[in-house]
């Protein structure tokens, strides 16, 4: 979920190539323009969703960012199909991260009752072969856990 790309940009600054996804063909089509506004060459945006099949080979990504989407996968029952995919793209020993929103009452965001606390995350995530290696407090909001991946892609 790229949106119109804000991280990706940021991201771009210190990646050699970044893969910005989103389902909605609106988010690509702003982040898009963003790109061409910026001069940037190696962000590569790609209409998809990352629950059913995200267009990138085996083993090929060496980091993934899931920023403030997991409460909507497991909301949705899709944390098994999306963490599949990632899995997938991701190589051995690459980084998970994962940003999600406190799980506490705020007026940003989505509602208390879907929110993840860090241990729900992490019991999610270390299913699909995954540790956790860090958590941090990013904003008063959000927190940001980040996985190795320690198995090759067995599917599930």
């Amino acid at each position: 979920g790229c949106a119109n790309g804000y991280i990706s940009i940021s991201a771009s600054k210190a990646c050699r190539k970044v893969y910005a996804i989103d389902i909605h063909e609106e988010s690509i089509t702003a982040l898009k323009e963003n790109i061409l506004n910026s001069k940037l060459m190696n962000i590569h945006p790609i209409i998809a969703d990352a629950t059913k099949t995200i267009p990138l080979n085996n083993e090929s990504i060496d980091v993934c960012l899931v920023s403030n989407l997991m409460h909507g996968f497991v909301a949705n029952k899709e944390s098994v199909s999306a963490l599949n995919e990632i899995s997938r793209v991701l190589r051995k020993e690459a980084t998970l991260a994962v940003v999600e929103f406190k799980k506490m009452f705020s007026s940003n965001g989505p509602p208390l009752e879907i929110r993840l606390s860090p241990e729900e995350v992490n019991a999610i995530v270390k299913k699909h072969g995954f540790i956790r290696t860090k958590m941090t407090e990013i904003s008063p909001f959000h927190y940001e856990i980040l996985f190795k991946k320690t198995e090759r892609f067995l599917g599930f």
